[in-house]
Formats: C-alpha cells, sequence, structure tokens
C-alpha cells in the first residue's frame, strides 16, 4: 500500500527544525528551484518525482554554514529518514534512495539512476544562482545537459515556484 505523503506538513516540519531554511543562498528559495528543476526532468530520465521534490525539501535543509559544511548532506538524509514515519510513509527502499541523494549531492559524482541523477542535476542547475555557469559535464542525464533545461533553471531566478504549485505539479 502507498502512502501518500502530506508535503505540506513535510516543509512545514523541516522549516522549523532547519537552521538554514532562511538562508539568501541555501534556503527555502533554493529548494524551491532545485524541486521545479528535478520536475523539469523527472519524466523525461524516468526519475520518481516525489523523491525529486523531497530532495529539494531535505538535500540543504540541515546547513549550519553558507560556506563549507561538508556533513550537511548527511543530516539532511537523517531529518528525512526521521520524518519518514510520521510524515512520509516511503518504503525502505525509496529512502535509501532519498538518503543517498542527500549525502553525496555535493561529492561531484554523477549517476546512472534517473532519480538520483535528476536529483544531483536539479541542485547544479541552480548554481546560477551564484553567477556560476552550468556545466554541463557535470550532469548525470541527458536533460541536465540540454540549454532548454539551462535556460528554463536560469528562468527560475525570476520567478521561484511556490511550494503549492509545485506539489500540485508533482501529482499530476
Amino acid at each position: 500500500m502507498s502512502v501518500r505523503p502530506d508535503l505540506q506538513a513535510v516543509i512545514d516540519a523541516v522549516r522549523i527544525l532547519s537552521p538554514s531554511s532562511c538562508s539568501p543562498v541555501h534556503g527555502e528559495e533554493h529548494w524551491r528551484r532545485v524541486a521545479t528543476n528535478g520536475l523539469d526532468m523527472a519524466a523525461e530520465v524516468g526519475a520518481d518525482p516525489l523523491l525529486v521534490v523531497l530532495f529539494g525539501i531535505f538535500h540543504d535543509s540541515m546547513r549550519f554554514s553558507e560556506h563549507r559544511d561538508d556533513d550537511h548532506g548527511r543530516r539532511g538524509g537523517f531529518l528525512a529518514r526521521r520524518l519518514n514515519a510520521e510524515l512520509m510513509g516511503l518504503s525502505d527502499v525509496r529512502l535509501d534512495l532519498l538518503d543517498l541523494a542527500c549525502r553525496r549531492h555535493t561529492e561531484g559524482e554523477t549517476s546512472d539512476d534517473p532519480t538520483i541523477g535528476a536529483c544531483w542535476d536539479a541542485d547544479r542547475l541552480d548554481l546560477c544562482r551564484l553567477g556560476r555557469a552550468i556545466d554541463p559535464a557535470a550532469m548525470s542525464t541527458a536533460a541536465g545537459r540540454t540549454p532548454a533545461v539551462h535556460e528554463r533553471a536560469a528562468a527560475l531566478l525570476g520567478e521561484t515556484p511556490e511550494w503549492q504549485a509545485i506539489f500540485e505539479r508533482r501529482c499530476r
């Protein structure tokens, strides 16, 4: 039996627990762009859209610093594990995938797994917020290497969707 997670309850809990939710660089606006970037690629690459959205929420949620914070992804994955039973109801397999995506998203790796690849690409696509060029060679997916996806990611800087629109899109 599949449980449909209450994504609004997840984001509400993460906002309360996150030391970085208000960060101008790694905070909630970044999380929303990452979730949106991931959804832009999910169907094309065969990624799990729910995990892509959850990655957007958790991957930088436990940052203690805007600068180097090597364990933030591990802490974000741990938070996902802690909230899973009450708010998300993910199977062990899906939770392990989300945790792995969070833990290793800053390692510079690529992945053949479509969901992990979409998650990592989604985060790297938002490096444009720092004025950095998107490096197609750093992308895991063919979709993440396309100029059209890069342009859509850059356009999000001017108009980042709210969570409700992201959640509704995920359910389509």
